[in-house]
C-alpha cells in the first residue's frame, strides 16, 4: 500500500515574490525554514494515526520505526518539529472518500460503500484533507476536489496535504506554502516544509532563527541560534548556547539557562537538561523533579516515559516510578494505554499496571477510533483496550482505522471492515488508503 500513495502539499497560481512591507524583507530570499522529515507514505511506514512501530512484512524497517516512535512521540526535540496526537473517535465528516489502485496501475476514488466517484487516471495521489486531494500524472503535482475536477493544476514537484488551508509545496529544491487559491503566503527557497503553529511558522536566515505569520510578516526577528514550535504560547528557543522559553513577543519567560529542552509544556511540566541529565521544569522554570535521567518524555494522562541506561520505565509527577525501567522502547500512556517493547516481542500496559502479555505480539499499531492493529505470526487482526479481539486473527495485513473504517488485505486483495468488524467494502482492490474527509 506504498506505491501510488505518496505526497505532500500542492498547489496551484504562482506569486513570484512576497514581501514584507514593514521591514522590507522580501520572504522569497534567503529563508530557510526547518525540514520535518517525517514520513507520508501510507503502507508499510505508518497510518493515519500514528507511526506504524513493527510489521513483519517490512522487517528491515523495524528498528527504524522503533526509533521513530520513541523519537516523535516521547522526545521530539528537533526544531521547529510538530508531532500529531492520535484521536479515539472518527471527525463526523459528512463524506468521505478513499484512494484505490485499479487494474492498469492508476489511481482514483471510492466512498464508504465502496463505489467509484473518481475514475482511475492518476499516477500517484494522497488522501483528501480540506476538502482536496493531491494527485500527480507525470512529473507534477496538483490538487482536485471531490468531483475529480483538477481544482489547483499540477506544477509542483512534491508537495504536502492541505492544513488549516495551507499546503507545502516543492518547486526545484525550494519549498513555499500556499492557501487553498493557490497563492503563495511564503514563496519557494531552501529548506524544507513545516507546519505553522498557533498561527507561527519559525525561520532562518543566515545564522540566525525567528517567526513569522500566515501573512508571511515578521513577528519575531531573527537572532535566536535554534528555534521551535509555538505550544500554548510558549517555544523552546537558544541563545548563548543555552535554551529557554519565549512568548508569541519574543521574549523570554523562562531565561535560557539549560542545556536542552523538550519542545513544549505537557501537563504543566517540560523535560529540561542541564548536563547530562533531564528532569522536569514548571512553567516558572523551577524543577519539579530533578535531574536523573539519561533520557526524558512528555506527561501524558499523568505519567511519563524516562530511561536509565538502556532501559526505560515510568515515572509519576512526585517523580516516583510507577514502572522501573524495564522495557527497550516504550510509548506515551494515551486512553489509559502504552504500548512496550521487549525483545522483539511488543505488548501493553494499562494505568492500573497490568501487563498484556499473554500474547506476545510480533506487531502492533497505535490504537485509532478504540482499536490497535495486531500482528501474531504472518496474520493480522483488531484488539480493543481491553485486549478483546475485534475479528479472528485472518487478516494478511491491516490499517489503522480512519472515519469508521479500516483496510484490510485478504486473499491478496484489500477491501475495509467497520467497527463491528463486518465487511462493508468487499476485498476486491490491489491497493487502497485511508479514508478522507471531502467537506
Amino acid at each position: 500500500m506504498v506505491n501510488g500513495l505518496l505526497g505532500k502539499y500542492s498547489n496551484g497560481s504562482r506569486r513570484t515574490q512576497l514581501s514584507n512591507t514593514e521591514t522590507g524583507f522580501r520572504l522569497c530570499q534567503s529563508i530557510i525554514v526547518y525540514f520535518d522529515s517525517r514520513s507520508y507514505l501510507y503502507k508499510g511506514n505508518s497510518s493515519k494515526r500514528g507511526t506504524f512501530i513493527l510489521k513483519k512484512l517490512v522487517p528491515d524497517q523495524k528498528r527504524q520505526f522503533a526509533f521513530a516512535t520513541l523519537l516523535i512521540y516521547l522526545v521530539s526535540f528537533l526544531s521547529c518539529s510538530n508531532s500529531g496526537s492520535s484521536e479515539d473517535a472518527p471527525s463526523g465528516c459528512y463524506s468521505a472518500f478513499a484512494a484505490f489502485e485499479s487494474s492498469t496501475g492508476k489511481w482514483g476514488f471510492i466512498n464508504t460503500e465502496g463505489i467509484q466517484m473518481i475514475a482511475p487516471k492518476y499516477d500517484k495521489v494522497m488522501p483528501f484533507s480540506g476538502g482536496l486531494a493531491a494527485a500527480k500524472n507525470g512529473d507534477k503535482w496538483g490538487f482536485i476536489d471531490k468531483w475529480g475536477r483538477n481544482h489547483i493544476k499540477p506544477q509542483f514537484d512534491e508537495v504536502l496535504p492541505f492544513a488549516e488551508g495551507l499546503a507545502h509545496v516543492r518547486v526545484d529544491n525550494n519549498w513555499g506554502i500556499i492557501n487553498k487559491s493557490g497563492e503563495y503566503i511564503l514563496c519557494p527557497s531552501p529548506g524544507g516544509p513545516h507546519d505553522f503553529s498557533e498561527g507561527l511558522l519559525c525561520f532562518k536566515i543566515g545564522e540566525k532563527w525567528g517567526y513569522i505569520d500566515m501573512k508571511g510578516d515578521y513577528r519575531i526577528k531573527p537572532r535566536f541560534e535554534s528555534a521551535r514550535y509555538f505550544s500554548d504560547g510558549l517555544a523552546a528557543a537558544k541563545i548563548g548556547g543555552k535554551w529557554g522559553f519565549i512568548d508569541t513577543m519574543g521574549k523570554y519567560v523562562i531565561y535560557p539557562i539549560f542545556d536542552n529542552l523538550d519542545n513544549s509544556f505537557s501537563e504543566g511540566l517540560t523535560a529540561a537538561k542541564k548536563g547530562e541529565k533531564w528532569g522536569y521544569i514548571d512553567k516558572q522554570g523551577k524543577y519539579q523533579i530533578q535531574p536523573k535521567f539519561d533520557l526524558a518524555g512528555s506527561f501524558s494522562e499523568g505519567y511519563a516515559a524516562v530511561r536509565i541506561g538502556e532501559k526505560w520505565g515510568f515515572i509519576g509527577k512526585d517523580g516516583e516510578y510507577f514502572i522501573n525501567p524495564q522495557f527497550d522502547l516504550v510509548y506515551n500512556f494515551e486512553n489509559s494505554v502504552t504500548f512496550v517493547n521487549l525483545g522483539d516481542k511488543w505488548g501493553y500496559i494499562t494505568k492500573d499496571g497490568k501487563y498484556y502479555f499473554t500474547i506476545k505480539w510480533d506487531g502492533l499499531l497505535l490504537f485509532s477510533e478504540g482499536f490497535a492493529p495486531v500482528q501474531l505470526g504472518d496474520k493480522y487482526s483488531f484488539i480493543d483496550k481491553d485486549g478483546r479481539f475485534l475479528t479472528s486473527l485472518k487478516f494478511e495485513n491491516v490499517e489503522g482505522f480512519s472515519e469508521g473504517h479500516a483496510a484490510v488485505l485478504l486473499d491478496n486483495k484489500w477491501g475495509f471492515i467497520d467497527k463491528s468488524g463486518n465487511l462493508l467494502v468487499r476485498p476486491t482492490f490491489s491497493n487502497v488508503g485511508y479514508f478522507g474527509c471531502t467537506d
